[in-house]
C-alpha cells in the first residue's frame, strides 16, 4: 500500500522525497469471531527496536497501521457502540429493514437515502453470494451422490452425466478427480 503512492502521492527525483509517503492504513472487519477475541479492535504498528548500535535519525515508523476489527455473532453483547453497529450491519441474521430499524433504536444512528440504499444493496449482494453457495453446494452433494452410484454400478457414467447439468467431458474429468480423492481407480 505504501509502495503503490510512487507517482501518485510521492515522485523520487529532484525536488520529491520520501517525505511525502502519506500513512496508510488497513483495516480488515473479522465476523463470526471465536469468543475470546470477538468484540475487540486492535491496531498493529511498526516501531523502532534498536538491536544493535545507534540509529539516531529522525525517522517515521508509522507509516503503516493495521487495525483489525473482530466482530462478534450478537451485536447487542458489545458495549461498544461502533461494533454492535457494525455487527448490525454485516449480520446475515437480519434484513435491511431489520438492520435500519435496530440501528436507530439501538445506535442511534439515522440513515439517509445514499446510506440506505447501499446498505439494501450490500444486504441484497450477501444474500445472493448465500444463495449462489447454496446452489453450488448442493450441485456438488448431487455430483457426490451420483459419483457414489457410479461407483457402485448402479448408474452408468451415461445415466449419471444426464442427471447434471455437466456435459459428457465435465462430469467424466469431475468423477475422475472424485475417484482419485477418494483413492479409488476407474474401471
Amino acid at each position: 500500500m505504501i509502495s503503490e503512492q510512487l507517482e501518485t502521492e510521492f515522485s523520487i527525483g529532484k525536488n520529491h522525497s520520501y517525505d511525502d509517503i502519506k500513512k496508510v492504513y488497513s483495516i480488515w472487519i473479522c465476523m463470526n469471531t471465536p469468543e475470546d477475541i470477538a468484540n475487540s479492535i486492535t491496531e498493529f504498528k511498526m516501531t523502532k527496536n534498536s538491536i544493535y548500535g545507534t540509529f539516531n535519525r529522525e525517522v517515521r515508523y508509522d507509516l503503516q497501521s493495521v487495525i483489525i476489527v473482530c466482530l462478534g455473532k450478537n451485536p447487542l453483547q458489545t458495549d461498544n457502540d461502533f461494533l454492535g453497529a457494525l455487527e448490525t450491519i454485516f449480520t446475515e441474521d437480519f434484513d435491511s429493514a431489520t438492520k435500519k430499524k435496530r440501528l436507530k433504536e439501538n445506535f442511534n444512528f439515522e440513515l439517509d437515502n445514499e446510506i440506505d440504499g447501499r446498505l439494501m444493496d450490500m444486504c441484497n449482494l450477501s444474500q445472493g453470494i448465500r444463495e449462489e453457495g447454496i446452489d453450488i453446494g448442493i450441485d456438488i452433494g448431487v455430483n457426490k451422490t451420483l459419483f457414489m452410484l457410479v461407483d457402485e454400478k448402479t448408474y452408468t457414467l451415461e445415466q449419471a452425466y444426464q442427471k447434471t447439468s455437466l456435459s459428457p467431458e465435465e462430469f467424466n474429468k469431475a468423477y475422475a478427480e472424485w475417484l482419485e480423492n477418494n483413492n479409488k481407480s476407474q474401471q
